[in-house]
């Protein structure tokens, strides 16, 4: 995406507000059963904590339970100001 819209692309990091809230999120959908989805999911957010992915990323978000709404919000406020 990068290449084909160098200029235009605006990426944004959505994340779960705690580890905990991620695991009830994985076992209510039945999305991890065994556990494995967590497990990297762990590895991800520990190296996007790192600052592992900055380079790739315009905006971070926590989304907390049913926040979607409020996210949206907060992603358009952040590219708004990333054009000035």
């Amino acid at each position: 995406m990068q290449q084909a819209f160098p200029s235009r692309l605006y990426v944004v990091y959505l994340y779960p507000p705690s580890l905990e809230e991620l695991k009830r999120r994985l076992e209510r959908d039945e999305r991890d059963q065994g556990g494995s989805r967590f497990l990297q999911a762990i590895t991800e957010l520990e190296a996007f904590q790192a600052g592992g992915y900055d380079h790739l990323i315009d905006s971070k978000i926590a989304v907390e339970t049913d926040g979607a709404a409020q996210a949206a919000h907060s992603l358009y406020a952040q590219y708004l100001a990333s054009l000035s």
